[in-house]
């Protein structure tokens, strides 16, 4: 992921390398991804891999609250970008007409969760979070989620059945 100990690591080598490692260790690659980020891909790091077709760069206002919400409604592993550092997103709670809200998340340093007051001047302004004692804002989000393989599905369809079948028997007797 070209991490650098004086300079972290870059948003677009950290999207890149997460998504070939989980492709490169999946049997079969089973995972959809999703980005959004105010930074360009190739403008911040000299990136040569083409940038994915799911990443959405370059936004004005960066990531969107719309944006972490769904990916976390739809069970996605989320991760944000704020000061120069990851989160793991856990939750969020947002109330759209005061623009304020609480953003609950790990921090990989330690593996402590934490929340964060989230507070916007406008809808149309970029998200930030009280974190660390400071207000940042986040410029990157970034979701992954595996699909189910067919024989998992397979797997857990027959268990269903097999418990529907045994509840049954109980009811009957």
């Amino acid at each position: 992921m070209n991490t650098n100990p004086l300079r972290g690591t870059y948003w677009s080598w950290f999207v890149f390398g997460k998504a070939t490692y989980i492709d490169y260790t999946s049997s079969t690659p089973t995972t959809t991804y999703r980005a959004q980020s105010r930074f360009d891909w190739v403008g911040d790091s000299g990136m040569p891999h083409p940038q994915p077709s799911w990443v959405e760069d370059n936004l004005p206002n960066g990531p969107t609250i719309d944006f972490i919400f769904g990916e976390l409604r739809d069970w996605e592993d989320v991760e944000i970008y704020v000061d120069g550092h990851y989160l793991t997103v856990t939750g969020i709670k947002y109330d759209t007409a005061n623009l304020l809200g609480t953003l609950y998340y790990v921090d990989p340093l330690g593996g402590k969760a934490g929340k964060a007051d989230i507070a916007q001047g406008d809808a149309n302004d970029p998200i930030t979070i009280l974190y660390d004692g400071k207000l940042v804002t986040i410029d990157v989000a970034v979701s992954e989620s595996p699909i189910p393989e067919p024989n998992i599905i397979l797997l857990m369809s027959t268990g269903i059945l097999i418990l529907t079948g045994m509840r049954r028997l109980a009811i009957a007797r």
